[in-house]
C-alpha cells in the first residue's frame, strides 16, 4: 500500500507541475498574441475609432484599408525585392554551408581547427561589432557604390547591383548558424557509404553530392527555413546600405520600405496597421507551418551531433 500512495503522490506532483506549466505558457503566449491581435483588428479601424475606441472592434471592417496600405505603401515592390534577395542569400548559404559542414565533419585537412574556430566567431560577434568594417571593405570591392544606386550596363537597373550589398553580408552571417546544424547531421552518417561510394568509383565530390547531401535533406529544410526567416526580416544591413547610401525607393526590402512607409504616413495610423498586417501575416504563418521542421532539425541536430 505503501508502494502505491508513493506512486499516487508523485504522479500527483507530476500533473501538478504540467498544469502550472501549461497555465504559464498560455499566460505567456497570450501577452505576446493580444498586440497582434490588437493590430489586426486596429487595421479594419479608421483613424478616429483607433484614438475613441481602442479595444472595441471596428464598426465597420474596412478592407479597403489593406488595399490602400498596398497600392499607398508599395508593398508588391518592396516583397518583390525581399523575395530576390531571400532567394539568393538562402541559396549561397544552403551551396556554402553544405561544403563547409561536409569538410569539416567527414575530412581531415591543416587548418581544419582553424576554420571551424572562425565559424565560432561568427556565431560570438554581433553584427554591430563589425558593420563598419563591413562598410569599408563593401566600399573597397564597389559594392557600396552600387548600393548608391548606380545603374547595370546592360541590365539597365539598379536593382541587381544594389541588391548584392545585403545578398554577400548576409549569406556571411547566416553560415555559421548553418554549418554547424549540417556539420551535426553529417557527424552522423556511417563512414561506409563514402566508402562503398568510392569502391564503385565515386569521386569525392561526387560521393558528396549524390550519397551524402541526400541524406540531410532534413538539415537542409531547416536551415532554409531559417535562413529565409532570417534574411526576410533582416532591418539594420538594409537600413545601412539601401537608406543611408541614398538607394532609390525602387531597391529597397520589405522592412526598409516598411519603415520609411510608417514615417511618412504617421498620422494615418489606420494604414500603418494595415501595412503591418501584410507584411506580419505572412510571416508568423510561414513559421506555424514549419515549426516542427525548425525545432525538430534543431533538436535531432544538437541530440545526434
Amino acid at each position: 500500500m505503501r508502494e502505491i500512495e508513493i506512486e499516487i503522490e508523485i504522479k500527483s506532483m507530476r500533473y501538478a507541475r504540467a498544469t502550472l506549466l501549461w497555465l504559464f505558457l498560455t499566460a505567456a503566449a497570450a501577452v505576446m498574441a493580444l498586440p497582434l491581435a490588437w493590430m489586426v483588428v486596429s487595421a479594419f479601424k479608421t483613424k478616429r475609432e483607433i484614438y475613441t475606441s481602442p479595444l472595441a472592434l471596428p464598426e465597420e471592417w474596412r478592407w479597403e484599408n489593406f488595399a490602400e496600405a498596398w497600392r499607398t505603401g508599395q508593398i508588391g515592390l518592396y516583397a518583390w525585392n525581399s523575395l530576390l534577395v531571400t532567394a539568393a542569400s538562402v541559396t549561397g548559404i544552403l551551396a556554402l554551408a553544405a561544403l563547409a559542414a561536409y569538410a569539416l565533419a567527414r575530412m581531415e585537412f591543416r587548418g581544419k581547427s582553424l576554420v571551424a574556430a572562425l565559424f565560432v566567431a561568427g556565431l560570438v560577434l554581433p553584427i554591430q561589432s563589425y558593420l563598419l568594417a563591413l562598410d569599408r571593405m563593401l566600399a573597397e570591392v564597389g559594392l557600396k557604390n552600387a548600393a548608391a544606386g548606380f545603374t547595370v550596363p546592360l541590365l539597365g537597373r539598379r536593382v541587381v547591383v544594389a541588391h548584392l550589398a545585403l545578398i554577400v553580408p548576409y549569406v556571411a552571417t547566416e553560415l555559421p548558424i548553418a554549418v554547424f546544424i549540417l556539420y551535426a547531421f553529417f557527424r552522423t552518417l556511417p563512414r561506409e557509404l563514402e566508402d562503398a561510394a568510392r569502391l564503385d568509383g565515386c569521386t569525392p565530390f561526387g560521393v558528396f553530392a549524390r550519397v551524402m547531401l541526400p541524406l540531410v535533406r532534413p538539415a537542409l529544410a531547416t536551415v532554409a527555413i531559417i535562413a529565409t526567416l532570417a534574411t526576410w526580416n533582416e532591418f539594420l544591413l538594409a537600413q545601412t546600405f539601401l537608406v543611408s547610401a541614398g538607394t532609390y525607393q525602387d531597391v529597397l526590402t520589405l522592412p526598409v520600405g516598411l519603415n520609411a512607409f510608417s514615417g511618412a504616413h504617421a498620422t494615418q495610423e489606420h494604414l500603418v496597421l494595415a501595412a503591418l498586417t501584410i507584411v506580419t501575416l505572412p510571416t508568423l504563418l510561414a513559421y506555424f507551418l514549419f515549426q516542427r521542421q525548425i525545432v525538430g532539425g534543431l533538436t535531432a541536430g544538437a541530440l545526434k551531433g
